[in-house]
């Protein structure tokens, strides 16, 4: 699992350095949650969303949901599109409250799976 706040501009560098971190946190093979918190997102260079959606796009089979927080319903109905595309992966949240729901719900299956073994 993994939770990524994005704040202020979204430049394209950034990509990269946090989408390595992902590598590592998901060489355990099991799928993985994503959750991007982008509710302080300002604003993002082009370079910024295509290369995440292009590693969401190659990573498909490693993810099992991204679950993505925006401010406005403008942006939800952006990754509500995208999600479209990746067949369901992508779930866009508007209400905070719902997001970390939906986190929280993670967190303990994942807690409780840890502790069947």
């Amino acid at each position: 699992m993994l939770v990524i706040r994005c704040t202020g501009h979204g430049e394209a560098a950034f990509v990269a350095p946090l989408l390595s971190r992902f590598e590592a946190l998901a060489a355990s093979g099991d799928p993985a949650d994503l959750f991007v918190d982008a509710e302080r997102l300002t604003d993002f260079d082009r370079e910024y969303r295509a290369g995440m959606v292009a590693w969401i796009t190659q990573n498909r089979p490693r993810l099992r949901c991204v679950s993505v927080l925006v401010r406005s319903r403008m942006a939800a109905m952006g990754v509500s599109l995208a999600r479209l595309r990746h067949k369901g992966l992508l779930v866009p949240f508007v209400n905070r409250d719902d997001f970390e729901r939906a986190l929280q719900s993670v967190v303990e299956q994942r807690t409780a799976a840890r502790q069947e073994f």
